[in-house]
């Protein structure tokens, strides 16, 4: 029952937003009675933090298993990152911004997704570093954090700028045609010859 409540809160907080998200609304979308969620949460704010973890839990393993695997090259494993925090980001735009609000509208940088997305950026940062003398850290973290930032915005916002760039980032082929694009600018291929 436990794990259906979470499911429950994680719908809502999607669909509703995270300050609008109730009690009730949660008890409701469970299947339960209010009294269930305060048995094993004792609070809506546990249970809201319960489900924000949850959600960050799925969506970092996802993202830590390509960045793990070894088979493809760097481009083809940078890429599947990418598509997938695109993809992530625009199926559940209502819970990005959940996990972004403290950050956006406190200045709060040490949030559990802030902790959590650093960590990564750094670990892609070493795996993008591996083997090339010629980046420093310091510019490989620039370029991970712009296009980073170019993937969240519009995922959280699909229309924001389809009449500024003419292009409908709600296909699925626009939005891998734009990953690619960001990949080829910020990460060109190496050459043969160094």
């Amino acid at each position: 029952m436990e794990k259906r409540i979470v499911d429950a809160a994680i719908t809502c907080i999607e669909r509703e937003g995270l300050h609008h998200v109730t009690i009730r609304g949660i008890a409701h979308e469970a299947g339960v009675n209010s009294a269930a969620i305060s048995y094993y949460f004792r609070s809506k704010e546990k249970l809201v933090e319960k489900a924000l973890r949850t959600t960050l839990a799925n969506a970092f393993e996802d993202w830590e298993k390509l960045l793990a695997d070894r088979r493809g090259d760097l481009r083809k494993v940078l890429r599947s990152v990418l598509g997938e925090m695109f993809e992530g980001t625009r199926r559940y735009p209502g819970l990005v911004k959940a996990h972004l609000y403290d950050t956006f509208v406190e200045g709060a940088s040490h949030t559990p997704f802030m902790r959590r997305f650093n960590d990564f950026l750094i670990a892609l940062a070493g795996k993008m570093k591996s083997g090339d003398s010629r980046v420093t850290d310091r510019e490989i973290g620039i370029a991970l954090a712009q296009v980073t930032s170019a993937i969240l915005l519009p995922g959280i916002f699909p229309g924001l700028f389809r009449a500024n760039i003419g292009v409908d980032l709600g296909d699925a082929r626009s939005r891998a045609a734009y990953v690619d694009r960001l990949i080829d600018r910020y990460f060109p291929p190496r050459s043969p010859h160094g």
